[in-house]
């Protein structure tokens, strides 16, 4: 299952202009991701996709989408905290 957010937030992310500084994946253990959190994500400039163990409101999905990052929500910290995950190039 992770392997497939994994893979779904690459390639949304080759889409998109790669920027200077090494992107990476921010995994939040939050309840609720709101607007004014997602905007201070996207003022990093290198945060290519979220994964969310809460919500995500849709303002902070709609500013998600407008600066190219991608998302997903709701998703179980058992995922996020396997030991048999493995990282792929």
């Amino acid at each position: 299952m992770i392997f497939l957010v994994f893979s779904k937030l690459f390639e949304q992310s080759k889409r998109k202009k790669i920027r200077e500084r090494m992107p990476y994946i921010e995994i939040k253990t939050r309840k609720y991701i709101d607007a004014t959190l997602a905007q201070q994500i996207i003022d990093k400039r290198t945060v290519i996709g979220i994964l969310s163990t809460g919500k995500i409101s849709t303002p902070a999905k709609k500013r998600f989408d407008r600066a190219g990052i991608a998302w997903a929500e709701n998703i179980s910290e058992d995922h996020c905290m396997r030991s048999d995950a493995f990282e792929v190039e």
